[in-house]
């Protein structure tokens, strides 16, 4: 390659790489006049098996040394979710993991706009109810007051005992 395809090169790069360089220095607004309150959490999938031993045709054609002792099938439990402010439900629904419901861990990333001031937040997380035999400690539940200013950021998530904090 020769020197003037190479310094042609270097100065189309230069010309694209440095209008980034200044906008990345741009202030951008806080969220004006509102306080945010995110849910930010990551839970291990709960999963329930059901196991059976095979058919005589799910065997069929099958090595003896190659046969399962039992099929399991397993389904992974939805969550319900509630997040209320000042006695306003901002969201209520079910929260699943991504992938159809495969997926290992059950992520809740959300983000609600508040008036700033002084707020009671109530935020819980629980198992499907229709679900039987799983442990109470699977539920997460938080109430607690806040006082946030304009443009200021309330995280909720998961600390350092498993518990719901507000960071």
């Amino acid at each position: 390659m020769s020197l003037t395809r190479r310094l042609a090169g270097l100065g189309v790069g230069g010309a694209i790489l440095y209008p980034v360089i200044l906008l990345s220095n741009v202030p951008w607004p806080a969220g004006g006049n509102a306080a945010e309150l995110r849910v930010s959490l990551r839970l291990p999938a709960v999963i329930t098996e059901a196991c059976r031993p095979p058919t005589e045709e799910e065997v069929r054609g099958v090595p003896p040394h190659m046969r399962p002792a039992e099929i399991c099938s397993g389904e992974v439990v939805p969550f319900g979710m509630r997040v209320v402010v000042e006695g306003d439900t901002l969201d209520a629904g079910t929260v699943r993991p991504p992938g159809g419901g495969r997926g290992r861990t059950l992520s809740v990333y959300r983000s609600y706009r508040t008036a700033p001031g002084a707020l009671d937040v109530e935020v819980a997380l629980w198992p499907d109810s229709s679900v039987a035999g799983l442990p109470d400690a699977l539920e997460l539940s938080l109430r607690t007051s806040l006082a946030l200013a304009a443009g200021e950021v309330a995280l909720v998530t998961r600390g350092e005992n498993g518990e719901l904090v507000v960071r």
